[in-house]
């Protein structure tokens, strides 16, 4: 739920009022705390308010290494400090250098560096067991970002703007203008440090601030209560269109017709789904909403479809309507050569799966089989391509290479799926021709005892 900015509100009352719907179980705070004023007035409205409810309250400092030694050292110094003179735990973290080199070059610096302080805080969490993280986001925040989604053409979900609440993680602050915590860090004589690449226009956030916000606010002095506004009736909408959507899609895909049936809006939005929970987008394989689009129009016309239709593709994953269902699916897989023939079919997990008109799958653990920690989820069960291989040893070999010396018919050789994982062909299906099965050789797993198997067995219809 949004609030409207308030420039007058204290931040021990705004944490109060965020924290009695947990008055019967008091949660475990651990306050994420950079050195600056938000997150140091968070801290010290988190210990006085702590002090008084008996709430254990712990933070987390994290050194993103980018900004110089001397200046982290101090900020660290001042955090750890404030810390000790209350007798509450401080944790300090460091990004990895690898993990922010790779995020970077998928996300950008900014969001690179997000990505990895919330994975360093929730790490953190978990291992102190604190039950919620605090972030000093504010007001002021949540209308930069807000505008900043205007401006870059966002949807709905964008435009709600910056979430109270998201798991574990909670912004107590964000109906609180800057300018009161200032005030409450004045009153109390509590430090802070000043981040100077926040004086810089390197980055986007910062240029927004320094260039367009005054701009903004010298035409229209109401902008973040405007903005404010439109963040929750955009946070409404989404949530009635994305429960509709999520009503749709299942963990194999939808059902054609019914996502066809819906509005654009839905249609998009239990595509976008089918996609995540899909697993196929690399990290950085930004989702296209041109894509979605595409295939949201493409939808109706498709589901009265005879053959297998591939509604778009992007990022290494298409969408993709056969036998009733809109799924996804890697590209290059069969459907998109023509080469369905019943054999190409999304698998998310165990359990029961239709093919074509004429079998069903039954994929199940048992203690035979491939091995459970051979493969990562999801699998495509498909028949095989010219030029497909499977790695062995040494190197890797066709699927002719395999099963040509086995003397099999041509009819058997087609009827021969193939199981793929992202990382490529898993498993050749040899025993559905009456054959072996061959799988994708794998010298870290040797010296290791298998933890389970993976059965995919062939049944009639019903």
């Amino acid at each position: 739920m949004h609030k409207r900015p308030n420039q007058r509100m204290d931040p021990e009352e705004a944490l109060r009022d965020f924290l009695l719907p947990y008055a019967k179980t008091p949660p475990t705070l651990l306050v994420a705390c950079s050195g600056g004023p938000d997150s140091m007035a968070l801290l010290a409205a988190a210990c006085a308010v702590g002090s008084q409810s008996s709430i254990r309250v712990g933070t987390c400092w994290v050194n993103h290494r980018l900004r110089p030694q001397d200046e982290l050292a101090a900020e660290e110094q001042l955090v750890s400090s404030f810390c000790s003179q209350r007798g509450i735990p401080f944790h300090s973290r460091t990004v990895d250098t690898r993990a922010m080199e790779s995020l970077t070059r998928a996300y950008g610096i900014e969001d690179a560096a997000r990505r990895e302080r919330y994975r360093l805080l929730e790490a953190v969490r978990a291992e102190y067991d604190y039950s919620l993280i605090l972030t000093g986001h504010t007001a002021c925040d949540q209308a930069e970002t807000v505008l900043m989604r205007v401006l870059s053409g966002s949807s709905a979900a964008g435009l709600s703007g910056i979430p109270s609440r998201r798991g574990r993680l909670a912004r107590p602050f964000l109906a609180i203008h800057k300018s009161s915590l200032l005030a409450y860090l004045a009153m109390y004589g509590i430090p802070y440090s000043s981040d100077s690449t926040n004086s810089t226009n390197d980055y986007q956030r910062n240029r927004l601030r320094h260039e367009l916000i005054p701009l903004v606010a010298s035409l229209f002095p109401s902008y973040r209560q405007s903005l404010a506004l439109l963040a929750a009736k955009a946070a409404d909408e989404e949530a009635a269109l994305g429960q509709w959507a999520e009503s749709l899609v299942d963990s194999r895909g939808a059902d054609v017709s019914a996502v066809a049936d819906a509005p654009i809006a839905v249609r998009e939005r239990a595509l976008f789904r089918i996609l995540n929970q899909s697993g196929l987008c690399p990290p950085g394989g930004r989702l296209s909403w041109a894509m979605v689009h595409q295939a949201a129009r493409a939808l109706p016309k498709a589901k009265n479809a005879n053959k297998t239709f591939i509604l778009a593709r992007g990022a290494g994953a298409q969408l993709v309507v056969h036998a009733g269902r809109v799924y996804a699916e890697p590209t290059g897989t069969a459907s998109e050569t023509g080469q369905h023939d019943g054999f190409s079919i999304l698998l998310t997990h165990p359990g029961d799966y239709r093919i074509a008109k004429s079998h069903n799958l039954a994929v199940y653990y048992s203690d035979t089989g491939l091995r459970s920690d051979a493969f990562s989820w999801p699998l495509v069960f498909r028949s095989a391509r010219h030029g497909d291989r499977i790695q062995r040893k040494p190197g890797t070999k066709s699927l002719d290479e395999l099963l040509s010396p086995l003397g099999l018919d041509s009819d058997t050789r087609k009827g021969i799926p193939v199981l793929e994982d992202r990382d490529g062909i898993v498993a050749v299906l040899g025993s559905w021709g009456g054959v072996r099965d061959y799988y994708r050789n794998n010298p870290n797993l040797q010296a290791t005892a298998a933890c389970g198997f993976l059965t995919i067995e062939r049944k009639g219809n019903p």
